[in-house]
């Protein structure tokens, strides 16, 4: 069998010119670089995001708004963590302030409600509650029905000196 067909010897490589060289370079794509952190609207659509900022190119292609839940150059884990601590701290922050109008007297707490109403800043509320002493707040930090509830408590406890009181009594 082996004389009726003829003897193959494999190929010799080829050679490789300089022209094939650049061809073959340039039919290999580019590898695409990583993006720390997709933007919202392509998070969203499950699209791939190039990453820039203040836009990327597919929320300016579709001409929508284009936003990111993280800072440049944070991951969108670390960016969770960020925001958690920052719950955490808030909650906290919301604890204490609500101890302190629960522990305080009536008109402390009273104060303390007053700044928090007036403010935007917890932290503010806090460095007062901290920093201050409360009971060197005048009348006129407390509002007129403020005043009032606490003109009806210092009556309700002259009465109960007096003896037993009358809902009429109180009212005057």
């Amino acid at each position: 069998m082996e004389g009726r067909y003829a003897r193959v010897l494999p190929a010799s490589s080829p050679t490789l010119t300089s022209s094939y060289r650049r061809s073959s370079e340039e039919i290999t794509p580019k590898k695409r670089s990583a993006v720390i952190a997709a933007c919202d609207s392509c998070r969203h659509k499950k699209i791939r995001c190039d990453g820039k900022r203040p836009e990327c190119a597919s929320c300016v292609r579709h001409r929508i708004d284009c936003r990111y839940a993280t800072v440049k150059g944070e991951s969108r884990s670390a960016a969770l963590k960020r925001k958690y601590n920052d719950y955490e701290q808030e909650n906290s922050q919301l604890k204490q302030v609500l101890e302190a109008m629960r522990t305080k007297p009536y008109k402390e707490a009273i104060a303390i409600l007053n700044l928090v109403r007036s403010t935007s800043h917890l932290m503010e509320v806090l460095d007062h509650i901290t920093s201050l002493d409360l009971t060197s707040f005048t009348q006129d930090d407390l509002s007129l029905d403020d005043r009032h509830s606490v003109a009806q408590e210092g009556k309700a406890q002259e009465l109960q000196g007096r003896g037993t009181t009358r809902p009429w009594e109180l009212s005057a």
